[in-house]
């Protein structure tokens, strides 16, 4: 596998604003894990055209995405949650809200969560789902003075010169990601 070298600081931009539709969490009243899934979600298709069904990059990304899953619970089946539904509430709103990152390994005896994003390509909306939904949800429910949390882009393709609002760190251990920052684990399955 051949990686190009990043950019030098100097030439990475700093991207300031979220893509379009990507909502961050808020100041948050409440968050909690649910066992099932919300009602909306339990009958409903991962499909945005539901009249022709998904496409053919959906389906490759649905495909890598439960790849990946199987990788993560083979290696990593004692520390692994997999999807878990996160419930939460922002102040001042009465509008119950849901979160579903891709995963979780949790390491209780050594203080450490990592949160995992699925992505068949490396994208600056797993840095912005990462950072600004996941980790503040599971800072309001595990205590961030006990633990450390890790973001974690998992990705079947990485592209070094992508513009990225945090420079990655490649990681080859899901378990040694690097606390306080943005990290990308390759995982490369015959799909």
């Amino acid at each position: 596998m051949t990686i190009l070298s990043l950019p030098s600081r100097s030439l990475t931009r700093q991207i300031v604003e979220p893509p379009v539709g990507f909502k961050p969490v808020g100041d948050l009243e409440w968050a909690r894990f649910d066992e099932l899934p919300p009602l909306f979600v339990q009958n409903a298709r991962r499909c945005s055209n539901p009249v022709q069904g998904p496409t053919r990059a959906q389906r490759n990304g649905i495909r890598f995405e439960k790849k990946a899953q199987e990788h993560i619970e083979k290696h990593y089946s004692d520390y692994y949650l997999p999807s878990p539904w996160i419930t939460y509430q922002e102040r001042y709103s009465r509008r119950v809200l849901y979160a579903q990152p891709d995963g979780l390994l949790v390491d209780p005896w050594g203080g450490y969560i990592g949160i995992i994003e699925i992505k068949l390509k490396h994208c600056e909306l797993a840095w912005w789902q990462l950072k600004y939904k996941y980790l503040p949800l599971l800072q309001h429910i595990f205590d961030p003075s006990m633990w450390n949390f890790s973001l974690i882009e998992l990705v079947r393709w990485y592209d070094p010169m992508l513009r990225m609002p945090q420079r990655p760190e490649l990681c080859h251990d899901l378990m040694d990601a690097n606390p306080n920052h943005f990290n990308v684990h390759i995982y490369e399955p015959d799909l």
